[in-house]
């Protein structure tokens, strides 16, 4: 398969951000299940965190997805650097796929699906992640702010999770967008893709909006979620113009790292002055910094990655068990519906 193009990307030092904003009145930090306060053995998570490591990102190239859902907008590894399922944001579909490596003078690589089930009353899926103590998948649906596990084999719906936020406080279109499990499969984080309505505007070109990302923890795989915390997350301003309408700038999907920080993938399509997606990979550390409970500001972000890919709308983000040359690899995936590409983008992950 043809590589579609080579990719920019780089490094800088953290930025800190300032602001802060409070919970507001009635909002008990979760919804209508999660215990309204956080759990005391946050602490443990804390003083448990490996010591972070120095990541950089390096851009593999960008291919075209072998057929399946053409609007993939998430992905999760099933415990397998070869196996996958991504979930489509416009028909319910909950697709498996094969992911591999053609080796050569250049590596080649293939995202292709093998099979397809789909998810009964389910329409706007937007984030995939797999439990790797269940062997199940959670999957985050948009249209109504809910999280539900799914058997991957069956399609058969098992529970569904308390949501994450309060569906009245989702925007349209810009709500529960970004779903995330450990590697160890006690953590799980959620993010929304533009503030909650009474967070503040969302972003523009003067300003960034603050979204909020959530932890939730568990002991072993048969214990309930949990909630540890919650944080800030300001996004980046729009750096264009409104095209047909559109100027926006999102979250729009969570990776937890080995070390237990958080790659954040940030999204933005405006027209600067032709009409673009900017993709941005920002890493965070939620664990040890102040949570909203504690009056914490947005945390600092660290920019990893960037491209403006013109037609690819990258929007889903899964990391890969090593691959035969002993990298982890990060691998995008673009909603290919409407008038965007079909593709998924694969970048290294290397310690400096």
């Amino acid at each position: 398969m043809r590589r579609i193009s080579r990719c920019l990307f780089a490094v800088v030092a953290a930025v800190p951000l300032s602001g802060c904003v409070m919970p507001f009145p009635g909002y008990d930090g979760g919804s209508r299940d999660w215990a309204s306060d956080e759990l005391p053995d946050y602490a443990s998570l804390v003083e448990g965190a490996p010591a972070c490591k120095a990541w950089r990102l390096v851009c593999e190239g960008e291919w075209n997805v072998q057929g399946g859902p053409q609007d993939l907008s998430g992905l999760t590894f099933c415990g397998s650097p070869e196996k996958c399922i991504g979930v489509g944001d416009s028909n319910g579909v909950l697709g498996r796929y094969l992911f591999r490596c053609e080796r050569g003078l250049t590596d080649v690589w293939h995202l292709r699906n093998v099979a397809e089930k789909t998810l009964a009353g389910r329409t706007d899926l937007e984030a995939v992640a797999f439990d790797p103590l269940r062997h199940t998948v959670y999957v985050a649906d948009e249209a109504d702010g809910s999280v539900r596990e799914y058997d991957p084999d069956t399609g058969r719906e098992l529970q569904r999770l308390p949501d994450p936020f309060p569906p009245n406080q989702l925007r349209g279109n810009g709500g529960l967008e970004s779903l995330a499990v450990s590697g160890d499969g006690l953590r799980m984080w959620a993010a929304s893709e533009t503030p909650l309505l009474a967070d503040g505007d969302v972003s523009n070109a003067g300003t960034g909006g603050v979204v909020r990302i959530v932890l939730f923890g568990r002991g072993h795989g048969f214990d309930a979620w949990k909630k540890k915390g919650e944080w800030l997350y300001q996004c980046d301003p729009v750096a264009g113009k409104s095209f047909r309408g559109v100027a926006t700038s999102g979250v729009s999907e969570l990776v937890e790292l080995p070390d237990r920080t958080l790659l954040v993938l940030e999204r933005e399509m405006s027209r600067t002055p032709m009409p673009r997606f900017r993709t941005r990979i920002y890493r965070v550390r939620p664990l040890g910094a102040k949570r909203v409970s504690e009056h914490g500001g947005p945390l600092e972000k660290q920019l990893l990655f960037e491209a403006s890919p013109r037609r690819s709308n990258y929007e889903g983000m899964a990391l890969a068990e090593a691959d035969g040359k002993g990298r982890r690899l990060l691998v995008l995936t673009a909603d290919g519906d409407g008038a965007c590409a079909a593709t998924f983008m694969v970048l290294g992950l290397l310690e400096r």
